[in-house]
């Protein structure tokens, strides 16, 4: 199952993990179908991910790459990321790749 996003991992100024920050994202995924002020852009970064009532923490964009990688295609998901200091949420359905 795949979300359509490219990520990188976001650092401190102490180079400490601080989740998957997005870099791009692709033409018809999953998170680009989502409304306009609901769905996350580049530079927010993705800090959980809930899947089937399941939260992951996500420090950095592998981890990210390993939760989906196990993910099967139809699982129910919520994406947590940060946009500056705000907390914002995406709720969908994974497809297959």
């Amino acid at each position: 199952a795949y979300l359509g996003i490219e990520t990188e991992t976001k650092t401190d100024g102490r180079g400490r993990a601080q989740g998957a920050q997005i870099v791009r994202i692709t033409g018809r995924s999953p998170v680009s179908r989502a409304r306009e002020k609901k769905r996350p852009v580049p530079g927010d970064v993705i800090t959980k991910i809930v899947i089937d009532n399941r939260a992951k923490r996500i420090y950095t964009a592998k981890d990210l790459r390993n939760v989906l990688s196990v993910t099967l295609a139809g699982a129910k998901v919520k994406l947590i990321w940060l946009r500056g200091r705000k907390e914002m949420s995406w709720k969908g359905e994974l497809p297959g790749r």
